[in-house]
């Protein structure tokens, strides 16, 4: 869209040749940008399993095995988006009930908010996972009373399944992402802030390449990918209007509907649980002075009212210390992903500090939040 007014108004500012097209009262708008999204992870479900909308635990089962019975006997089963909270029983399942439904195939099935995976011992068996396994800093293995993992793993106890579910056994992401655009394109969203991997920028630049790019894409630079991102110099802003470097991508915590968002509070009827500090804060305030000391904008993942917390105060540390360098002043615009509890204290620091409040009005319906300001609780 070049311009907008009246029909007389932009037919006085016309050169050439004028083709008028009657939308017979429709509206016309810019293109739209999602400013949260995981085109990769998008890209891959579009022909992935789908337990949306299930009703209970035989309701998800029926679809995993229909679904399994169409791939080879070896492929991954991968898809999910199970929500225990809305089953009729709401409780969590466990591998051997996976393993009666996927025929020796193995299975890695991430629930509705991504924060926690359902996998079958087959999925456990290929990354090593069993009753003697540690558990990873901010992630955890849920074991049964004797020990032996359940098939239920959290935050970072995921990344050995995510891993595989993000390399070549779900397809060619370039391929996956040509179809994933157009449907993008199709909703009127022209461009988005891009929050997976690597391999989802890689895929990019290879689309790029190709001239097969219609998306224009703000690109987080993962956790991991930090130090390669300072030693080649890169710093959120750079590329053209079609790629350009966006924030480092940071978690605090886990998810509502996995009850592993930390919250100051234990959650009610789980009176132990105050969910999981995914990023220690003392590696947290590390990462958030090594990113911004070398001009790259923070993304922070932070849902309970404990992790964004943690985030305000890791962040007001730039502005205590002067720790943003000059370079960076005024250009930097940190951020927090999702936004979701917060004590009435934070809401005031949040604006004091100038910094963006991320929030995504889907969560509300996907377990990530039920609300913005927790008061005295979770």
């Amino acid at each position: 869209m070049l311009d907008v007014g009246t029909a007389e108004d932009l037919r006085a500012h016309a050169t050439g040749t004028v083709k008028t097209i009657d939308l017979g009262g429709a509206t016309v708008i810019p293109g739209l940008t999602d400013a949260h999204f995981h085109s990769a992870n998008y890209a891959r479900e579009i022909a992935a399993l789908d337990l949306r909308g299930t009703t209970s635990l035989e309701d998800a089962l029926a679809r995993v095995r229909s679904y399994a019975l169409a791939l080879p006997a070896t492929g991954w089963v991968f898809g999910g988006r199970w929500d225990f909270n809305t089953w009729d029983v709401p409780v969590l399942p466990n591998r051997q009930a996976l393993d009666a439904a996927t025929g020796g195939r193995p299975a890695a099935l991430p629930s509705i908010d991504g924060h926690t995976f359902w996998a079958n011992t087959a999925a456990l068996a290929a990354v090593g996972i069993d009753a003697q396994t540690l558990e990873p800093i901010g992630g955890k293995i849920v074991h049964d009373i004797d020990g032996h993992p359940t098939g239920i793993l959290r935050e970072a106890a995921c990344q050995p399944l995510k891993t595989i579910m993000h390399s070549s056994e779900s397809g060619s992401l370039e391929s996956l992402l040509v179809d994933a655009q157009r449907r993008m394109l199709a909703v009127g969203l022209t461009g988005a802030h891009d929050f997976d991997g690597a391999e989802c920028e890689q895929a990019y630049r290879t689309l790029r390449a190709g001239g097969d790019q219609q998306l224009r894409v703000h690109k987080s630079i993962p956790q991991v990918g930090l130090e390669a991102a300072i030693d080649a110099g890169r710093t959120t802003g750079d590329g053209d209007a079609w790629l350009r470097t966006g924030p480092v991508k940071l978690f605090a915590d886990g998810a509502l509907g996995s009850h592993s968002c930390h919250m100051n509070q234990p959650f009610h009827g789980n009176e132990g649980n105050t969910g999981i500090e995914v990023t220690p804060y003392r590696d947290l305030l590390a990462l958030v002075r090594r990113a911004a000391g070398a001009g790259i904008a923070v993304a922070t993942h932070a849902i309970g009212d404990r992790a964004n917390q943690l985030v305000l105060e890791a962040y007001e540390d730039l502005i205590l210390n002067r720790l943003d360098d000059a370079a960076s002043a005024g250009k930097l615009r940190h951020r927090i992903e999702h936004t979701q509890h917060l004590r009435p204290e934070d809401v005031h620091r949040l604006a004091r500090l100038g910094v963006v409040p991320s929030m995504r009005p889907p969560a509300l319906l996907r377990g990530h939040c039920l609300g913005l300001i927790s008061v005295g609780g979770p």
